[in-house]
Parts: structure tokens; sequence; C-alpha cells
């Protein structure tokens, strides 16, 4: 990737590492650096899960909903990467986007820090472990998109005023935190409806709520279905909530219970 700006202070003087780390200049290794914690590795951590934000992860032991706060991270995420490659690959030729770029990577930086100190305790205690020393990377993505926030702004500060790049800046930031918010909130309210339905209804729409939830599996929390089933004294009830768990799932209810069971004991 391209540097998004040239080397400044022309007159060889060394700065302090704080400035050198958020000075409009970008060093190669900063450059490497940001791209494999601000790109690379969370993309790696979202794809092996090391027991962050997966069902039983860190997050579920903070006492947050997994299903929603995962999909509030991922949506964010799913703004914030690529507007960071876009930002390292072409930044240097970006100037009255740069209030944008700068807000999208301003919520990113919120995003990360907050899920960096949600699970940060759990991480300390799991250092000697991988899942441990990965827990440190939203702290550092979190970095990463900072300092690039920052130079976004001040290359928007370029080609605009202050007061409409820092405006651009807060309204791209309100975007990408909204968006990913209120699709959260309504896929939740979709999940309850439907789950709601199978443990409560009886025929065709249960079976209406579990072709929704078909495509929410990897959302809802489905275990609470076999729950119901072993708790369920009504044969009919019992084949509807067994044919509703293989919609969802393909598995057989059955089975499922006993895995459930096993683990528990």
């Amino acid at each position: 990737m391209t540097p998004q700006v040239v080397l400044e202070n022309p007159s060889g003087t060394r700065r302090g590492f704080w400035r050198r780390q958020f000075g409009n200049s970008a060093t190669n290794a900063q450059i490497i650096f940001d791209v494999f914690f601000g790109i690379l590795m969370p993309v790696l951590c979202f794809v092996i899960d090391p027991g962050i934000l997966g069902r039983n992860g860190l997050v579920w032991t903070r006492g947050l909903s997994p299903s929603g706060f995962t999909l509030f991270v991922y949506g964010i995420s799913c703004l914030a990467i690529p507007t960071l490659v876009l930002w390292l690959s072409v930044g240097r030729r970006i100037k009255g986007g740069g209030g944008v770029i700068s807000g999208v990577l301003m919520a990113g930086a919120f995003c990360s820090f907050s899920l960096g100190i949600i699970i940060l305790p759990l991480t300390l205690l799991g250092l000697f472990l991988v899942i441990g020393v990965l827990g440190f990377t939203p702290l550092v993505t979190g970095f990463v998109y900072l300092r690039n926030a920052i130079r976004a702004l001040n290359r928007s500060n370029q080609g605009a005023t202050r007061t409409r790049s820092v405006g651009v800046l807060l309204l791209g930031c309100a975007l990408t935190i909204g968006v990913p918010a209120v699709a959260s909130v309504q896929v939740s309210r979709i999940v309850d409806r439907s789950m709601a339905q199978i443990l409560q209804s009886n025929g065709g729409s249960t079976r209406e709520a579990a072709q929704r939830l078909r495509y929410l599996k990897w959302y809802a929390d489905v275990d609470r279905i076999p729950f119901a089933y072993g708790e369920e004294t009504d044969p009919i009830r019992k084949e509807q909530l067994a044919e509703a768990y293989r919609i969802i799932t393909g598995d057989d209810v059955e089975r499922r219970l006993y895995q459930m069971r096993e683990l528990r004991d």
C-alpha cells in the first residue's frame, strides 16, 4: 500500500514518541503496523473468534448479549476496515472526503476501545493463553483507527474549514455507529418475536417462525428449543419443537439435548 502522506519535519530534528505516532507523517513501519493490527488481525480474530464474541465467550461473561453486541461490532468493522484500506491506499489523494473517513475510523476506534476495555480483566487473567494475547487486539486496533482518524481529519482541514471538517467527522461517526445499532435492534426484535412464537405457539405459526430463524440461527439462542423440548410433556408440542429445531439447524433436537446435558453434567 502507498503511504497516505509524505514525511514531514525536514529539519531532521527527532520528534517525541507521541508526535511521531499521531503526526501527519507516516513511516513505512507505521503503515505495516496499521495494516497488520488494523486490518489483518481484526479479520483473523473474527474468523477464529478466540473466545471473545461468540456464545460463552468473554463478552458473554461480562453480562452483555453476545448476539446483539456481535452484530454491532461486525457492522462497525465492516465499515471501518474497508475505510482503513482505502485511506492507507489512496489517502494522499483524498482531501474533501477526509472528514468522512475520519468519522468512520473514529467510530471504529470507539468500538474497538470499548470492546478491549470490556474484556480487559479477563484478558489479563488469560495472558498465559493465546486467547489472552489476542484479547489485546481490540485495544491495538483502536489505536490504529484513532491515529488514522486524526491524520484523515488533518488532511480534510487542508481542503475545508476546521468547523466543516469536524461536522463531517461527527456525521460520519454517528452514521457508522447508528446504522449497525439500528440493524442490531431490528434483528433482535425479529429473533425475539420468532423465538417466542416457537416456544409458546402452535401449528403453522411455529413453522413460519422457524423459517425466519433459519437465516438468523447464528444470532438466535436456538439452544432454548432443546431445553423446551426436554421439559414439554405434550407429544404434539414436542413434535412441533423438534420440527422447528430441524428447520432452523438441520439437526436432531434429541441429539442436541443429549449433548447439552452431557456438557452440563
